[in-house]
This record gives C-alpha cells, sequence and structure tokens, in this order.
C-alpha cells in the first residue's frame, strides 16, 4: 500500500521542478539555450531582437519556442564563442516596444541598429559600424514603369512596417506624422507587404519599401515572383549598422569593437553577410 501514495507524491513533486525550470518565453530563444549555458560564471546581457528581417525573424508564432531565424542569432553565437566573460541571450521585442524595453532594463544591447532610428536622447552608445545594406522601394513591374515611377515616391501609396524609420520621412516613425503626411499602410508583416505590390492593389499599394537583401531572400523563397518587381536603383536609405548598448554596461565600446575585428579576421562575419545577402563594411 505505500508505494501507492509514494509514487503520486514523487510525480507531484518532479512536475514542480521541471515547471520552474522553464525559461519565460521573452528571456531567450529557446534553441539558443541549451548552447548557451556552458558556464554559470558568465555575466548574463540580454540582447534586444525585433523583427526586420533578415537580421531576425519569427519562422511561426512568437509565443512558441524555437522559431526564432536571423543573422542576430548567429551573431549571439558568435560573440558567445569568442570569449568567456559574457553570456549573450536573446530578448525578443518589437519595433515600437524597443526604447521603452530598453528604458525598463529589459535588454542591455541591441545589433545591427542605428543611432538614427529614434535613439536620440537615451542612455546609449555605439560600436564602429561594421555591417551595411539598405532599404530600396519597390513596384509592381508593368510595360510603362521606369525607374522615373520612384522619382517622387512620397507620393504614392506607400507599404512599410509599423515602427520603422524611413527616408523618404527623414526618419519619422510617428504613425501620426506618417498618416497626415504621406498615404502609407503600415503592418507587421514583411512578406505579406511584398504580397500587397503582387496583387496590383495600386488604391492602396504601390510602392513598397523594403531592405534589399529581404526582398533578394523573399526572391529566393519564391521563386515564381521574379521578375515581377521593378526595384529602384536609388535607395530610400543605406545602412552603416552598428551594435548599441546601454553607457553603464560593464563592458566598452573596445571591446565590442574588438569582438567584431576578431569576428571579420576569422571570417565569421564575411560568412554571416554571405548566408544573409548583407555587406560588411570596410573597417574605419
Amino acid at each position: 500500500m505505500w508505494y501507492r501514495l509514494i509514487l503520486p507524491l514523487w510525480l507531484f513533486i518532479s512536475s514542480i521542478a521541471l515547471a520552474d525550470s522553464h525559461l519565460e518565453p521573452n528571456d531567450t530563444d529557446g534553441k539558443l539555450t541549451d548552447r548557451n549555458q556552458v558556464s554559470a560564471e558568465r555575466k548574463q546581457v540580454k540582447v534586444g531582437a525585433y523583427a526586420f528581417p533578415p537580421y531576425f525573424e519569427f519562422i511561426s508564432s512568437p509565443k512558441d519556442t524555437d522559431v526564432y531565424a536571423g543573422a542576430t542569432l548567429d551573431l549571439i553565437d558568435a560573440l558567445n564563442a569568442i570569449q568567456d566573460v559574457y553570456l549573450f541571450k536573446l530578448f525578443v521585442t518589437s519595433p515600437k516596444r524597443r526604447y521603452r524595453d530598453f528604458e525598463n532594463d529589459r535588454f542591455d544591447i541591441i545589433l545591427f541598429e542605428n543611432l538614427e532610428w529614434g535613439w536620440e536622447g537615451y542612455s546609449i552608445e555605439s560600436s564602429e559600424a561594421f555591417m551595411g545594406g539598405g532599404e530600396v522601394y519597390a513596384a509592381l513591374k508593368k510595360p510603362e514603369r521606369n525607374q522615373g515611377f520612384f522619382d517622387n515616391v512620397a507620393a504614392r501609396n506607400l507599404v512599410g512596417i509599423l515602427g520603422y524609420h524611413y527616408g523618404f520621412a527623414n526618419f519619422n516613425s510617428d504613425e501620426e506624422y506618417l498618416s497626415r503626411n504621406f498615404k502609407i499602410f503600415l503592418s507587421s508583416d514583411h512578406e505579406r507587404n511584398l504580397q500587397l505590390i503582387l496583387v496590383d492593389r495600386p488604391n492602396l499599394a504601390e510602392v513598397v519599401v523594403v531592405t534589399k537583401s529581404y526582398l533578394n531572400l523573399f526572391l529566393r523563397k519564391h521563386p515564381n515572383a521574379e521578375g515581377k518587381f521593378l526595384v529602384s536603383d536609388k535607395f530610400d536609405q543605406r545602412y552603416r549598422h552598428s551594435v548599441l548598448y546601454r553607457i553603464e554596461s560593464e563592458f566598452s565600446a573596445v571591446q565590442i569593437n574588438g569582438w567584431l575585428q576578431e569576428l571579420e579576421s576569422n571570417g565569421t562575419l564575411e560568412a554571416i553577410a554571405k548566408k544573409y545577402g548583407l555587406e560588411i563594411l570596410p573597417a574605419n
């Protein structure tokens, strides 16, 4: 009889222990957890990331685990591999929420970012720029359309992403400002924006502003869309991505720049750039 009482009690205690061992979904990417828990002595550094393909994207529902992809994850792995003082772990935020999450100390550092994207006035510093790229305009290709179609792009029916900073709007991401000054549809779905162009709804979407590297990945994923876009020769903006970090952080720009230099020297940055169609900036 005694074992009938002991067994349920043991199962109950085990279930509590398992429940307590799970991390909160926003604390880390499930794919990285096991690989990164190599040293209890490491100081944890949370890396903010938001939907910004190909740098970071959700493969499925963001509430699930192990559903993220992008260059940010590769760079986190690389930073953890070249030093053993800090443990860089993923924290998922959003384009609009990233500033509030930073102020609330929910993350300490953000990769592939730009000081001009709304970070003025925050307690934040920047590494040297290390990765380039940019955003272009894309429209549905039609016989009567050429590069002149983008001459006065601000007058077109535009499609963009909520919380993003665009060159045509002088990097003002405020929704009220954008809706007041432009005919723009804002969403949080990059692929949907490109699909809106392909279904030919000019009253809603004539021109999409899109990261060039993501457009190339989209065409690789959807080969039937190849040749259907008219892509601008000019850029809405050129990227000069750097690492932004809290001024009060224990590490410095010298350390971060040193890590980036090491990753460039050992070929890691080149491999990441090639994988996602990015551009390494020459050292200053």
